[in-house]
């Protein structure tokens, strides 16, 4: 039952896109890159420590979701033009976009030390889901969204990621 309530805390409506981001580059990240380092220094850290929670018979880590970068590059491009005064390139934009994709390659060669087996009884559950059309998945996304936008603590986390990538 407490991880079930740390998990509620974590994902709570106020500021959980923050939090879970956070938590996400902690979890993700911190036991197998550094962001400071360069990419070969990563990927021979990353192999000593496969090595290591090999032979330990140990390893876990954190599945990253991909819509997370993607709405911070989204509102990176939003919110920052590409050129500046004189027609030249806002580095600034160019800077921040580098970063998200730098935190999503530490994080894809932290993923490539993950060894999972396929569970069978999940996988005879899901086959059993119903299967929508093209038309019917849209129609039901859009209203789950409708139903969010309606939100008052939905609209207060938009704001707080907009703030975040404004100048």
């Amino acid at each position: 039952m407490w991880m079930f309530e740390e998990l509620g805390d974590i994902f709570s409506d106020h500021d959980s896109y923050l939090t879970s981001r956070k938590l996400l580059m902690k979890e993700g990240t911190s036991k197998f890159a550094n962001p400071d380092s360069s990419v070969k220094e990563n990927q021979k850290r990353t192999q000593r420590r496969l090595q290591l929670k090999k032979d330990m018979g140990v390893i876990q880590g954190a599945v990253p979701f991909l819509g997370t970068f993607l709405t911070d590059l989204i509102m990176i491009d939003t919110a920052l033009p590409d050129y500046v005064e004189g027609g030249l390139i806002n580095f600034e934009k160019r800077q921040r976009e580098f970063k998200v994709i730098a935190q999503i390659k530490l994080l894809q060669s932290a993923c490539n030390t993950y060894c999972t087996a396929p569970d069978q009884k999940f996988i005879r559950w899901f086959r059993r889901q119903q299967h929508l059309t093209d038309k019917e998945s849209y129609d039901l996304s859009r209203e789950v969204e409708a139903a969010a936008d309606t939100s008052t603590t939905s609209r207060k986390s938009w704001k707080s990621m907009r703030k975040r990538f404004s100048l």
